[in-house]
């Protein structure tokens, strides 16, 4: 995939781009005199090569989003690419933990748990990808309401434990990065 970007202080408004690529560049609005990058999607890629080496001041860049570092996409989505906050959650030990609670008093401590932990996602606007077990995979769209989530929970836990005595430790790990989205599903290396 293309992107494209239009140095305006080198641009002379010679127009050449917006002749050969109308739907792609346009003029600035209420700036006649520089030209401005619509939508590089609505022409193929050779055309918009020819629109950019039209330029005489060679204002017009074109570059491949494979070749952009991660943080240069952020806020960016490429078809099927998503900016995420990512957040993984598991019980510290909860092979242990079932162990010595037995299997019954192990349920209703999971069951307390997925509540307390899938109503701070919801809270915080996460969406959950796939429960593990005993933790979460869930996915941001903010990496503010990620942190406040993550904070959340780990005082919903404090709380617990002041008022019944007892809350299961978690960890919780936070990972921003752009990933490819599958339904409601992410793969790449960013997850």
């Amino acid at each position: 995939m293309l992107k494209a970007r239009v140095d305006r202080h080198r641009c002379v408004g010679a127009g050449n781009c917006i002749t050969i690529a109308p739907t792609a560049f346009d003029w600035v609005e209420g700036d006649y005199a520089k030209a401005d990058v619509l939508d590089v999607t609505t022409i193929d890629e050779e055309q918009l090569r020819e629109a950019a080496l039209s330029c005489p001041t060679q204002a017009i860049w074109i570059e491949e989003v494979d070749e952009l570092l991660p943080w240069q996409l952020r806020g960016k989505t490429a078809p099927g690419r998503v900016q995420k906050t990512f957040m993984f959650t598991d019980i510290v030990k909860s092979t242990n933990l079932v162990e010595a609670l037995g299997d019954e008093a192990w349920e209703g401590l999971l069951r307390w748990h997925d509540d307390a932990l899938r109503s701070q996602f919801s809270a915080h606007h996460g969406q959950e990808v796939v429960a593990t077990g005993d933790g979460f995979f869930v996915a941001f769209d903010s990496p503010d309401e990620a942190l406040a989530c993550a904070v959340a929970i780990q005082r919903r836990l404090a709380e617990h434990r002041q008022t019944a005595g007892f809350a299961p430790p978690v960890r919780i790990g936070l990972h921003a990065a752009g990933a490819t989205q599958v339904g409601t599903n992410f793969t790449g290396k960013g997850v």
